[in-house]
């Protein structure tokens, strides 16, 4: 799972309940042998333009995991036994590329049976930018970046909202993900079960609406990338929702908060 921006130190994600009553198990074969093809049945997208969504303020972004998503919300997609366990994380304003504010938090921390803290099984990131050309142009830069890397894109929609999901797939120890993605495909083809056994990824979501945008992620360890399509389209909603500002309550495009003394650095290229 590439958690890049909440700690280095969740390094595997909790054994979790699939969609469908699928085991965790089985979720890493499926990953390998069906990244290509996760998102081809997913539902069109309108012809809603991004641009067109409100202006927030990034002083107006959560402050907390629960306002994201509520453990009810994240119940119905992953199981009842779903770790409550959450990491959130702010981050300060980076002029460079127009964002003025970036929320993130990790879903589902738990214990493994070491009694260590697991990775989180969801990630999910919300950014506010300076325009929504902006925040619109960030969100096609992460698409395109992923895709030049040998990820695989199909186009969805979130609640009539257009979105992308990216199927990211790694070989471990390999040093890139382009070189990775073409040496996993030829191994699947050749082995799937033993292709399966070496590869990690993940399955993202990518949104634009008005300035903000939103990142959501989950690792092939919980959900294989066919399984993830449809999580991540019910959970993007379920964000989105709690999210929005009230009506008439948009602010100026451009306005932002200053950075709190515990706001941390980002340079990530996501969204």
């Amino acid at each position: 799972m590439r958690i890049r921006h909440l700690g280095a130190a969740m390094l595997a994600a909790a054994a979790l309940p699939m969609l469908g009553g699928c085991s965790p198990g089985g979720s890493k074969t499926a990953a390998a042998t069906t990244s290509a093809s996760a998102a081809k049945s997913a539902t069109p997208t309108s012809s809603y333009v991004p641009m067109s969504g409100p202006i927030e303020a990034a002083s107006a972004l959560p402050k907390e995991c629960s306002q994201i998503l509520r453990t009810e919300q994240l119940q119905a997609v992953f199981g009842a036994g779903f770790p409550i366990g959450v990491n959130y994380g702010s981050y300060a304003p980076l002029s460079s590329i127009g964002r003025t504010g970036r929320v993130a938090c990790i879903f589902g921390v738990g214990l493994d049976s070491f009694g260590k803290q697991s990775a989180g099984a969801l990630e999910v990131s919300i950014s506010t930018y300076s325009s929504a050309a902006n925040a619109v142009g960030r969100a096609a830069d992460t698409v395109q970046s992923d895709s030049q890397a040998g990820a695989t894109e199909a186009s969805v929609s979130v609640g009539g909202h257009p979105a992308t999901v990216v199927v990211e797939q790694t070989a471990v120890g390999a040093t890139t993900p382009a070189a990775t993605a073409s040496s996993a495909s030829a191994s699947a083809a050749a082995s799937p079960t033993a292709s399966a056994a070496a590869s990690t990824g993940e399955t993202e979501l990518v949104m634009a609406d008005g300035d903000r945008t939103f990142v959501l992620q989950i690792p092939f360890t919980t959900f294989a990338a066919n399984q993830a399509v449809t999580a991540l389209t019910q959970l993007a909603l379920a964000v989105y929702q709690n999210t929005l500002p009230p009506a008439g309550s948009s602010a100026p495009a451009g306005a932002s908060a200053s950075p709190s003394p515990s706001s941390k650095a980002s340079s990530s290229s996501k969204a």
